[in-house]
């Protein structure tokens, strides 16, 4: 049996089942959280990067701004085929955050202090909740599909 594509490209495909594929891989939420963490690595290193260049005074780091954040900014909208906006962006802020002071602290010997933990404990925190909350709707989008759509909630807190 021949797969219709309804878009195709040599690197992105889309069928008929709304099933994507990049590259010849197929996007499950697995790959885009994959790409998702690939993109928070390319946005930490951009942010590192303008400290690097030092007000664009540097050459290379402040070519590999653009060129990294372009990739982060790329890859974002492939992650949100598939994970929620939300998430994607709480996660994608808040890990780039903790990376981004980690190198701060680590590499650059910004001082660590108890106010700043703090803070990311917190970001962390949220993101972890989001994330929770994303497995939440998930169920009670399943349980809704098994009762026919008759409604009966979403697994948490819905407006």
């Amino acid at each position: 049996m021949e797969t219709t594509h309804l878009l195709e490209s040599n690197d992105v495909r889309i069928d008929e089942d709304d099933k994507i594929y990049i590259l010849g891989f197929e996007q499950t939420v697995a790959f885009s959280w994959a790409l998702l963490s690939l993109a928070i690595l390319c946005e930490a290193g951009g942010t590192i990067c303008m400290k690097l260049s030092d007000s664009f005074t540097h050459f290379w780091p402040s070519l590999m701004i653009f060129v990294t954040y372009g990739i982060s900014f790329t890859l974002m909208p492939i992650c949100l085929r598939r994970i929620d906006l939300s998430v994607t962006y709480a996660v994608w802020s808040g890990v780039g955050t903790l990376v981004t002071s980690l190198a701060g602290f680590c590499y650059f010997g910004e001082r660590v202090t108890q106010t700043k933990v703090a803070a990311i404990a917190v970001i962390i925190l949220g993101v972890c909740m989001l994330k929770f909350q994303e497995g939440e709707d998930e169920k009670g989008a399943k349980v809704e599909e098994e009762e026919g759509g008759r409604g009966g909630g979403g697994g948490g807190d819905t407006f």
